[in-house]
């Protein structure tokens, strides 16, 4: 996982933030506030080779540009400036934030909707708090998605790597080509619908990771788990305490952990 970004919820108090007494209390916090715009906006597929957003409630759908041009737009007509998505393309990257840095007004919860439309072949990095995230059919180079409680929705995910982190979010992706996979939850379950060979590691303490794979795709599974089951009508075996799962040519291999959480493989 890059290093990430540092967007902040901080609850305001007089000898903090005078001026912001009497206000919901929701900051971010970025370095170099005022080279950034507010509002929607758009740039030529050409000028950009990776996003990163940080985002804290509300939804963040996500689907591939057809013209290769990146859109970024968001609901709320009538809010504020500074509470308005605010961005900055700097050296191919552009930086997608809540709202302006410091600003401690009042933002509805939930009210915040971020619609990205992507050129293909990026690196995509998704940071939030508590947004749902929805992905349509994307091809990227990188994912990289960290959730605290939001949910993640994908139809189709290519990539050559993806790394995705929650801690209550559930993530569910249809299907997913990818040929690096790392995925991490603390309580939220992980569904992954395999339709290619990858490599990785999926761990999980509570919640219960679910693999479908693709009739002729080849995977190795090493599971190991505290208290969880293997839960399958396909052969496995039982070696030193872990599950052992081979299908096909085995041109993929993951090792999966849980503690409590079971694993699923149909």
């Amino acid at each position: 996982m890059k290093q990430r970004g540092t967007a902040v919820i901080m609850i305001a108090t007089c000898l903090l933030f005078p001026a912001c007494e009497k206000t919901s209390g929701k900051y971010m916090r970025y370095d170099g506030k005022t080279l950034y715009s507010a509002g929607d906006t758009q740039f030529d597929g050409g000028l950009i080779r990776e996003v990163e957003v940080e985002w804290l409630g509300g939804d963040i759908e996500i689907e591939q540009s057809a013209d290769n041009v990146l859109y970024a737009s968001e609901d709320g007509d009538g809010a504020a400036e500074a509470a308005k998505m605010h961005h900055l393309l700097q050296d191919g990257v552009l930086k997608i934030k809540y709202c302006r840095s410091g600003y401690c007004g009042e933002i509805a919860e939930g009210s915040k909707h971020l619609r990205l439309e992507i050129p293909r072949g990026i690196d995509l990095e998704i940071e939030c708090t508590t947004a749902e995230t929805t992905v349509g059919v994307i091809d990227v180079n990188e994912f990289d998605f960290e959730s605290t409680s939001g949910n993640f929705s994908a139809e189709k995910i290519s990539c050559q790597r993806l790394d995705i982190q929650t801690k209550k979010g559930q993530v569910n992706i249809g299907e997913l080509a990818a040929a690096e996979t790392d995925a991490e939850s603390v309580s939220g379950d992980i569904r992954l619908g395999l339709i290619s060979p990858t490599r990785g590691e999926i761990e999980s303490r509570s919640g219960n990771v679910t693999i479908q794979l693709r009739q002729g795709v080849g995977l190795r599974v090493n599971y190991c788990t505290t208290s969880g089951e293997l839960v399958t009508n396909l052969p496995y075996e039982k070696k030193d305490g872990c599950f052992l799962f081979s299908t096909g040519k085995n041109e993929g291999a993951v090792e999966i952990k849980t503690k409590s959480g079971n694993l699923h493989i149909e």
